[in-house]
């Protein structure tokens, strides 16, 4: 929805500028009513709507927080009300509590909880609207959400494992491009010098070494921009939908990166599924939820048809079997699940597994790429440290 900017007097009489969603700026105002304001003014739109406000919001709003604290409030048997008003007051970001107070006032209007969060759905997981609407529909939305709250976590942990595994190789990748533009920049500059004062042609090879170090050391302004532009233009392949779904092919042709792949795709398939199910989502609306969380296009596609299948009687486990990148112990291990009704237990297990896998598989990757910046920087600087001896040999035997 649009935002609406207005200057409006508050209950104490105190004027203030504020901003309000709604379906047009009629409406905003009724909105603003609604929270004992007086519009005094109308300033205009704010900036953007609500999708922009989304992206803006996320990256300071945290769903895996807010869900840590909203459980143990409605466990406790506080109002749902309630403990989003505790949780507005504790926040200490104010662009957050503002999002909570905003949740709230829907709660005032009538809407259901469910209904906010997938009005919001840029900043909550896919699947965190239908937990929230099961939990409002049985009854037992503490019991939903400490689900959703398990769920969560333990993405956020995957995440964190990631990241840190990753730290360590990117410093030694830094650090290994900043000694080979150090040597271009400053060392190898300084043989250059010897080598024009003798007056002798270099070789091929030290030619293409001071090429080099010269654009280095007077056009670094334009390696700076060029890496920028190839940031730039690589968030702009991954925002293109077209370009996305070719990548997802590639990768899942590379020997290596398509199994780290396709366990990722595998446990966020099964793992999601499984807190729906526990949940109390339907199979069916539980398959179609869990199919859009996944990462890979390809992978989404080759499961697209499940949802049919099950409606024409299949079982789940056979049904995912058509899918060429469903490892066989997948499909076995919840046929079997099927076959003792614990299909949800089962789903769990397997994600859990699937969980640990990847993470083995991480470390290996990463594992292989320390030695294979270490050698590649071995071989960078030997080439530097050669080729500058060979030419300061040939200026010693020229005189």
């Amino acid at each position: 929805m649009p935002l609406y900017r207005f200057k409006a007097a508050d209950a104490s009489g105190a004027v203030i500028e504020t901003v309000i969603e709604g379906e047009s700026q009629n409406d905003a105002i009724r909105r603003l009513k609604m929270r004992r304001m007086t519009p005094v003014d109308f300033l205009g739109e704010g900036e953007g709507s609500s999708k922009k406000k989304g992206i803006i919001s996320r990256s300071k709003f945290n769903a895996t927080e807010f869900t840590d604290r909203l459980v143990p409030l409605l466990e406790a048997g506080i109002p749902l009300e309630r403990s989003l008003a505790i949780i507005e007051e504790t926040m200490e970001v104010p662009a957050d509590a503002d999002f909570i107070r905003d949740m709230r006032q829907g709660l005032h209007e009538g809407r259901k909880f469910s209904q906010l969060v997938r009005d919001r759905n840029n900043m909550f997981p896919r699947i965190y609207g239908n937990i929230v609407e099961v939990g409002e529909e049985s009854g037992a939305l503490p019991l939903v959400l400490k689900q959703m709250q398990t769920y969560l976590n333990e993405r956020k942990e995957l995440r964190s494992y990631v990241i840190s595994a990753s730290i360590y190789p990117f410093v030694i990748g830094f650090v290994s491009f900043s000694v080979v533009l150090f040597l271009l920049g400053f060392i190898v500059p300084k043989f250059s010098k010897i080598i024009e004062q003798s007056k002798r042609a270099p070789g091929t090879m030290t030619q293409i070494l001071l090429d080099i170090s010269y654009v280095v050391q007077n056009y670094w302004y334009l390696l700076i921009i060029g890496f920028v532009s190839f940031v730039g233009f690589l968030i702009y392949l991954k925002n293109n939908e077209k370009v996305q779904e070719k990548m997802d092919e590639i990768l899942l042709k590379l020997p290596v990166i398509k199994n780290i792949v396709v366990v990722g795709n595998v446990a966020t398939l099964v793992k999601t599924m499984a807190v729906m199910l526990k949940s109390g989502v339907h199979l069916l609306q539980a398959v179609q939820i869990s199919a859009r969380v996944l990462p890979n296009s390809v992978i989404r596609q080759s499961i697209s048809s499940v949802s049919s299948r099950l409606r024409q009687g299949e079982k789940l486990s056979h049904a995912l079997s058509q899918s060429e990148f469903l490892p066989k112990l997948v499909t076995k291990m919840l046929a079997v699940g099927e076959e003792t009704g614990n299909v949800e237990e089962m789903m769990e297990r397997v994600g859990s597994r699937y969980d640990s896998e990847m993470k083995s598989k991480i470390k290996g990757f990463l594992s292989l790429f320390e030695p294979l910046v270490i050698v590649t920087l071995g071989l960078v600087i030997a080439f530097i440290v050669v080729t500058m001896f060979m030419a300061i040999s040939d200026v010693t035997k020229f005189k």
